[in-house]
């Protein structure tokens, strides 16, 4: 499902995330915006699968990219999702 890179640095990776552009809309403002989610892809026997994922996460894609990087460099489990992107929020 997801594109594979297999890198020594990938060996023993159960879980990747990803920033993922979204086009969403605000009834409050009655317009159209741009912002990222992040979402969580666990290894299976046959790839990459769909695990979870947080809708708005962030409102730029290198803010999204660092969560992201950060939450498969120390492996997050899905379950602790919401709360990471939340306690990451300014």
């Amino acid at each position: 499902m997801f594109p594979e890179r297999q890198s020594k640095a990938s060996v023993g990776v159960k879980w990747k995330y990803y920033a993922v552009p979204e086009r969403l809309y605000s009834a409050d403002f009655g317009k159209w915006f741009y912002s990222y989610g992040i979402l969580a892809a666990q290894k299976t026997e046959g790839g990459w699968a769909f695990a979870d994922m947080i809708h708005d996460a962030a409102p730029s894609f290198p803010d999204a990219r660092r969560m992201a990087e950060m939450f498969t460099k120390y492996q997050l489990s899905p379950v602790h999702l919401k709360d990471a992107v939340e306690d990451m929020m300014p």
